[in-house]
């Protein structure tokens, strides 16, 4: 077998990292920047092929739903906690690029280029996959909870 389909076998294999808190860490907020930047792309391209600004929440969640039926239901199949966690991060990562949209006077699209405000909204993201999954898998992990 090939390096790349060993590499593809493996990227798709569902781990939930349960006694891994940082490999987790990682993994969630590669789910985030991966649905920010297919959500970010597809709108580029809605800009290029239509020419006005396109509709960030409609695209938004095509994109998620592409997501989770191809990749999470089809390629991966249902692995509950591991599908569910993948899914909302990702969507996590479109919302962030509808929550940084911004349009000009004339109606035209433009991506927000204030870094505080797409640095606040990525801490957001993060502190969100710290709170909710990181930081219950440290405490077992570490020996905080008995």
């Amino acid at each position: 077998m090939g390096i790349w389909a060993a590499f593809w076998r493996e990227l798709n294999t569902p781990d939930r990292f349960a006694a891994q808190p940082y490999y987790g860490l990682i993994n969630q907020i590669g789910h985030i920047t991966l649905g920010g930047w297919l959500t970010n792309g597809v709108c580029a391209l809605w800009v290029q092929l239509v020419g006005l600004a396109p509709p960030v929440w409609t695209i938004g969640l095509a994109v998620v739903a592409t997501y989770v039926i191809v990749i999470e239901l089809i390629v991966q199949r249902w692995v509950k906690t591991d599908t569910v966690q993948d899914s909302a991060f990702f969507a996590l990562g479109a919302a962030e690029v509808a929550l940084t949209m911004n349009l000009t006077p004339s109606g035209r699209w433009i991506r927000v280029e204030d870094f505080s405000a797409n640095f606040l909204i990525w801490l957001a993201c993060a502190s969100v996959a710290l709170a909710v999954y990181v930081w219950p898998r440290a405490k077992r992990a570490y020996g905080g909870e008995k």
